[in-house]
């Protein structure tokens, strides 16, 4: 889910939402983890908008950095792509928080090659028209990359909060308290369908196996249709 996101514009500008990134606004894209691209919200959306601004146009056109662990199609597209691991994420934009001027009690991490001190220098040329992204479901790193959008005048620029994403609000934490609820034995059956959350999620498998019967509907022998009482198989394509 992107439950990260919603509840870190819930706490930064009092919107539980997916803001609409407008990938064709900006001059300087910075992301982190996100893969755009590929995988990440809207990709046919984004890579429609992110093309536009991808064709030299006077001898320029947007500038890419891509901070990823594993190669994506988003990375594979950027002008600039450095490896991180993924756990790291938030010390790198502790880092580029800071080198857009702003105060921490930690200095966060730089990338190889200074390039989270690269990326901040082009983002503070682009006068608002630059965007950063990142792929983390974690609140408090969506947090701070709001702050940053807002250093770098995103905002009504590249970041649209009014006609905003609606195709996906799932919310992590109500999961999280199913799941909880399940492991004191509150529920007596489960259907699963089309999803595999004993692979997807780390402690659903332990939950689930405290309900009776579990039923799911998958057509492939994946973790939780393994485990499951009874298999509704569904119909393929």
């Amino acid at each position: 889910s992107y439950s990260g996101i919603i509840r870190a514009n819930e706490a930064s500008i009092g919107k539980a939402i997916i803001p609409a990134y407008n990938f064709e606004n900006a001059d300087v894209i910075v992301s982190f983890g996100a893969d755009f691209l590929g995988t990440w919200i809207s990709p046919i959306k984004f890579h429609s908008d992110y093309s536009k601004n991808r064709v030299p146009k006077d001898g320029k056109m947007s500038k890419h950095y891509q901070f990823e662990s594993l190669m994506s199609l988003t990375g594979a597209n950027a002008d600039i792509r450095v490896p991180i691991l993924m756990s790291d994420v938030g010390q790198h934009l502790i880092a580029l928080y800071r080198e857009l001027g702003g105060n921490t009690p930690h200095k966060g991490k730089e990338g190889a090659g200074n390039a989270v001190k690269q990326a901040a220098a082009d983002l503070k040329a682009a006068n608002g028209k630059a965007l950063v992204v990142c792929g983390s479901n974690d609140e408090t790193v969506q947090q701070l990359v709001n702050a940053i959008n807002m250093m770098i005048g995103a905002y009504g620029s590249t970041i649209d909060t009014t006609n905003y994403y609606k195709g996906q609000s799932a919310d992590e934490k109500e999961f999280t308290k199913f799941l909880a609820s399940a492991k004191g034995g509150k529920y007596g059956a489960i259907i699963t369908l089309d999803c595999n959350p004993a692979y997807s999620h780390q402690t659903a498998e332990e939950a689930f196996a405290k309900i009776p019967v579990r039923i799911s509907t998958a057509i492939t022998a994946d973790e939780t249709t393994s485990n499951a009482t009874h298999v509704a198989t569904g119909l393929h394509p």
